[in-house]
């Protein structure tokens, strides 16, 4: 009987020992974030987002794609507003975005500013704050105007942030941001954006396609992405539309 009580209480330390560590830091996981991204050229995936500005709505599903320095295309294949499905937009640094709105409007190209409403969602964000370098930025600015900074793991699988913002006018508005990260990869699955108690903004990010060899071409307006698997390129291309979520 004795030995079996030294056996349990050398089992309730190891376990207690086990379950003692600390979750890793914001920090720890945000360093390396950040050689994940080193070791990416490129990428692909299907970005969901819904959000509000006021009473304004707006709901799109895009077929996304990045190649550094910092070329970003965006393809939506499914919008609630009128001529939004079917455009495309391409930003290749600097100030400006090109591209075409959808249906009979896709033969008239644009060319605007980046922070013009043509090329931004109805809250004003832009191309260069949907990819990974942005979410970096957003975290980082968390850390540096001192946010209340708390990480929980979700269904073993996920990184959660839940940033508070002690003053929502360091961060276009926003109260409270929680931020998913895959624990593998490391890359984006969630967000969600509040103004007070209200979610504004959520986005998903999936599907995603790393280092596929995107080439150049993609990144201007003229060329289409279905022209990505004639050349053998995995692409989010013909991915079905889920439009709940």
């Amino acid at each position: 009987m004795k030995k079996y009580f030294l056996m349990l209480f050398a089992l309730l330390i190891l376990s207690s020992a086990v379950f003692s560590d600390p979750p890793p830091s914001h920090r720890d996981i945000l360093d390396n974030y950040y050689k994940k991204y080193a070791s990416i050229d490129d990428y692909q995936c299907r970005l969901m987002e819904w959000c509000y500005k006021g009473k304004n709505y707006e709901k799109r599903v895009i077929n996304f794609y990045f190649k550094k320095p910092r070329n970003i295309r965006m393809d939506i294949v499914f919008g609630n507003k009128p001529f939004d499905s079917g455009s495309s937009g391409v930003f290749r640094g600097g100030g400006k975005v090109t591209g075409h709105k959808g249906g009979i409007l896709s033969g008239v190209p644009l060319r605007v500013s980046k922070y013009d409403p043509l090329s931004t969602t109805i809250r004003g964000t832009t191309f260069d704050q949907s990819d990974l370098q942005s979410i970096a930025e957003r975290l980082e600015n968390h850390i540096r105007t001192n946010s209340s900074i708390k990480i929980n793991i979700i269904n073993g699988e996920e990184f959660e942030f839940t940033c508070i913002s002690i003053n929502p006018s360091d961060h276009e508005g926003i109260s409270k941001d929680i931020i998913r990260l895959n624990r593998n990869t490391l890359l984006p699955s969630y967000c969600d954006r509040y103004e007070g108690d209200r979610i504004v903004q959520h986005t998903i990010w999936k599907y995603y396609i790393v280092n596929a060899g995107l080439p150049d071409e993609l990144f201007t307006i003229k060329y289409e992405a279905e022209t990505l698997e004639k050349h053998n390129i995995k692409t989010v291309n013909a991915l079905p539309v889920e439009k709940e979520f």
